[in-house]
């Protein structure tokens, strides 16, 4: 994941954003039953965070979108 001049905590956050989204998402949108509005919320500021970071959305960067 690392870039051009990325230092191991930049990569090491890239990481645990990815797993973020990933787990957030899940959560929200496959999760078994009614999320809270605050859970939805998070999960979309996680998901701001995300394309800020990687200048693609998750749905862009995963394939994956609803």
């Amino acid at each position: 994941l690392g870039e051009g001049g990325d230092t191991t905590p930049q990569i090491v956050g890239d990481i645990a954003m990815l797993g973020l989204a990933q787990q957030a998402h899940g959560v929200v949108h496959h999760g078994h039953g009614d999320t809270s509005p605050e859970l939805e919320a998070a999960e979309e500021t996680t998901m701001d965070l995300f394309e800020e970071r990687f200048g693609q959305s998750y749905a862009e960067v995963t394939g994956h979108s609803h």
